[in-house]
């Protein structure tokens, strides 16, 4: 327990999931006239407030007309308007956005209009979460997913065990559960505002902040959450007090929660969202049947139960426990394939990755004790009838089970842990920087490539051209294509964009399949003056 509290003490309180996929006017730009609007555009649709969005000059004077927002009416694209007139020199923008899951994300670039000039002063920025709030928010997550495992693990149990239903130490798991998960819902809310724009867990009751939450995905997802944890109270009172039709509720409540879980976190964006949603729910559902399983059989059966009663329920849970086991290695590989890939860099070098390893070796534990219970029950169910030693057999194995589910549910709660923190760390596919930097040099002209992310998808190819002594040279146009030979894909074209007087170019570039690719492109710098580059790079 302890070494699980010190992974969420620390861990981020500012990861970021929302990528920064271009910004206009590029970062470092030099424009001949200066630009109407900054924009910026992310993969994936960002919440932004009107001042998270700053433009300050070289002076560190705040310059912008204040309207930050999706001046474009693209949910990927933010920015904020200028006014006419600027002067020439540097320009320093700050930006803050929520990403999609609810995480906050923050940075800064520059760009010079006429030419750039020296930046004085300190800038500080907007930050991104507040590690109070980081801390709190990672402990509400955990208390959510004990609430899962206690209220519908033991719900989901009472269906091999009826009787449970008139055990009181049953009765009270679940209320305790129910009542946690309705406590964590709540504060999960009230701790996602001050979060969300990076203040102090003071600003928790700040009304300002929890109308920006309760307009979000994410604020109305938990507002659900905390309905559907409400309406379990009410249904499990009324079903265990006899009232049948109860149990319908508290079927779509078990039902529907992972849901919330999934929609809430890194299931709910990115590619394949659907199928994602349904794999992220049933690893939810099938890891808090087992969890939850363990859970009542630590705390109530071994207890309570006889050895008849007991070897009659363990080798139905143990088949259950089998099918959960089954559904979460399934779609645990799912999830890590879409969140991590198929790239052993981003498995070992990145958070995400190595908590995903670490995750996996807690199940692989799990299964290993698992097979061993299962073992244990065979063993004791095999004995002919009628032998002398069958109820010292039966103790032994007993004994031995008890120390089996109390070990399974200490690496259960490690996992649980590992989860918790998950859900705040950048997904590892998003961690890997792999973008690709060339220079290359013919007729005394300099091009600098960019090929951000240099990831299978869509990406961005930014030119920049300098004179041989590296002094901006503005070109007036720029044309390209992409080849990859090895799968005979020839002449992909690429479309520059440039702006007069600026010596930046970019494009837009998707890759359809990774491998070695070959870019072409001419760089035009006066109506007289062409010159062509090629440069071959990977996209993975």
């Amino acid at each position: 327990m302890l070494s699980g509290g010190l992974v969420i003490a620390g861990s981020s309180a500012a990861s970021a999931h929302a990528v920064l996929e271009h910004t206009s006017p590029a970062n470092g730009a030099v424009l001949a006239r200066q630009p109407s609007q900054v924009t910026l555009t992310f993969g994936e649709d960002v919440g932004v407030d009107s001042e998270d969005i700053q433009v300050f000059d070289d002076k560190l004077h705040r310059v912008d007309e204040g309207d930050g927002g999706h001046i474009t009416g693209q949910g990927d694209t933010v920015g904020v308007r200028l006014p006419p007139h600027l002067k020439d020199g540097t320009y320093t923008v700050t930006w803050r956005v929520i990403s999609a899951d609810s995480h906050p994300v923050s940075g800064g670039f520059t760009f010079s209009i006429g030419h750039p000039s020296k930046v004085t002063g300190r800038l500080a920025g907007l930050g991104g979460g507040h590690k109070s709030t980081g801390i709190a928010l990672g402990t509400m997550r955990f208390l959510g997913y004990l609430a899962l495992v206690a209220g519908p693990g033991g719900l989901i149990f009472l269906l091999l065990w009826p009787a449970g239903a008139k055990v009181r130490r049953q009765r009270r798991m679940i209320a305790a559960g129910i009542a946690v998960g309705i406590v964590a819902t709540a504060g999960t809310f009230l701790i996602q505002a001050p979060y969300s724009q990076g203040a102090a867990l003071a600003h928790v009751v700040d009304s300002s902040l929890l109308d920006g939450v309760a307009t979000s995905h994410f604020g109305r997802v938990i507002a659900i959450r905390f309905a559907l944890w409400v309406l379990a109270a009410i249904a499990t009172a009324l079903w265990l007090r006899g009232v049948r039709a109860a149990q319908w509720f508290v079927g779509v409540v078990i039902l529907a929660l992972p849901v919330t879980y999934a929609e809430a976190g890194h299931g709910g964006v990115g590619a394949n969202v659907a199928l994602s949603v349904v794999s992220e729910s049933l690893h939810v559902l099938a890891a808090v049947a087992w969890l939850g399983g363990l859970l009542v059989i630590a705390t109530c059966l071994l207890r309570r139960a006889s050895d008849e009663d007991l070897f009659d329920i363990l080798p139905r849970f143990s088949r259950l426990a089998l099918v959960c086991v089954g559904l979460i290695l399934l779609t645990g590989l799912f999830q890590a394939w879409r969140e991590v890939g198929l790239s052993w860099t981003a498995l070992v070098t990145t958070s995400y990755g190595r908590l995903v390893s670490a995750k996996f070796l807690g199940l692989v534990a799990l299964i290993g004790l698992g097979a061993f219970a299962r073992w244990s029950l065979r063993s004791a169910s095999s004995s002919p009838p009628g032998m002398s030693d069958l109820p010292l057999r039966r103790r032994v194995i007993r004994a031995h089970l008890t120390q089996s589910v109390f070990l399974e549910l200490e690496i259960g709660v490690v996992v649980l842990l590992l989860t918790s923190v998950l859900v705040n760390t950048l997904p590892a596919k998003e961690a890997v920087d792999d973008t690709v930097h060339r220079t290359l040099t013919a007729d005394g002209l300099v091009v600098d490539v960019e090929v951000s992310p240099g990831r299978v998808g869509p990406d961005t190819i930014t030119l920049t051209t300098f004179t041989s002594t590296r002094h901006p040279q503005p070109l007036t146009s720029a044309s390209g294509s992409l080849d990859l030979p090895a799968r005979n894909i020839f002449s992909l074209p690429v479309e520059f964009a440039t702006v007069r007087g600026s010596n930046r170019a970019t494009a837009s570039a998707a890759f359809p399949v990774a491998g070695a690719w070959q870019l072409t492109f001419e760089v035009q710098t006066s109506p007289i003056n062409a010159v062509q580059f090629t440069t071959s790079f990977a996209a993975h």
